[in-house]
């Protein structure tokens, strides 16, 4: 979860789960829906928090965009907002807190003809623990 900033200072940085509820929500309709914030503690305590959003889109670019300019908070990938984070351009929102997590699909033709490099990857797909750990990122 981040936000700007600027977004920050004029409504205010949420210290609990509970204080989303006071900002605007920016939500990717496919992965996160628009009832309901799906959050896990680090002991691994689920929360779901009921909010309507205030905009809802259907890309990541617009999520990252509307975020960027100030119009509320959004759940984004780490290495969507990597740059930003590092420039201090958006920051983190309950950085110990993490949105549930999202199923990564590979689809392929046939396994038949497959060329080698191609089961490699599908391989390395399967056996990766995905974190901001695995990527380098803290």
């Amino acid at each position: 979860m981040c936000a700007t900033p600027e977004y920050l200072a004029a409504n205010s940085h949420p210290t609990t789960i509970e204080d989303l509820l006071k900002l605007d929500w920016i939500t990717h309709e496919v992965v996160h829906g628009t009832k309901q914030i799906t959050l896990t503690s680090p002991k691994g305590q689920v929360t779901k928090v009921n909010k309507e959003p205030r905009i809802v889109v259907r890309n990541t670019h617009s999520l990252k965009a509307l975020v960027k300019n100030n119009l509320g908070f959004g759940i984004l990938p780490t290495f969507v907002i990597q740059k930003e984070l590092a420039s201090g351009s958006l920051l983190r929102l309950l950085p110990e807190i993490h949105s549930k997590p999202i199923p990564l699909y590979a689809v392929y033709q046939s396994k038949m003809h497959m060329p080698k490099r191609v089961r490699l990857f599908l391989d390395y797909l399967k056996t990766t623990k995905w974190s901001d750990e695995t990527r380098g990122q803290k």
